[in-house]
């Protein structure tokens, strides 16, 4: 089930690259100053084209609830494995929200494309960056600290 889960949206993206090189090169490898590109970009391969818009979505819904249960699994485990300290309480705390809204921020970013609404889309990437980073630096000195 892990490895499905984990697999899903990478054999999505995949899938989408393939589809866009194979049934829309010329649109999806386009640019606006006419530099040749072999390859699309990410948001075109994935979001300007059916069927590969539905697929990329289809995978991230599905891959979505285990994302957010993990979340709360890492929550349990770090509430576990640390100090009863407030600090670190605190810091799974601030992890875990961090986690939750990247979920959320993938969603959005995936459902919503910079077509169909520009500002949602950048806010949602920027979120989904910022917030992917920050959860995964904590993570690391979270489990660090716990290892001394």
């Amino acid at each position: 089930m892990a490895v499905v889960t984990v697999l899903m949206p990478l054999g999505a993206f995949l899938t989408c690259i393939y589809l866009s090189l194979r049934y829309n090169f010329d649109l999806s490898t386009a640019t606006h100053c006419g530099v040749p590109n072999y390859l699309p970009s990410i948001s075109s391969a994935i979001g300007e084209f059916v069927p590969q818009r539905y697929i990329w979505r289809f995978a991230i819904a599905i891959h979505s609830a285990p994302r957010f249960l993990l979340a709360f699994m890492y929550y349990s485990f770090m509430n576990r494995i640390l100090p009863n300290i407030t600090f670190y309480k605190n810091a799974v705390k601030i992890t875990t929200c961090l986690n939750v809204i990247e979920n959320i921020a993938l969603i959005f970013l995936s459902f919503v494309s910079s077509k169909e609404n520009y500002d949602i889309h950048k806010v949602s990437f920027i979120l989904f960056m910022v917030c992917s980073e920050l959860y995964m630096v904590l993570t690391c000195l979270l489990l660090k600290e716990n290892k001394e």
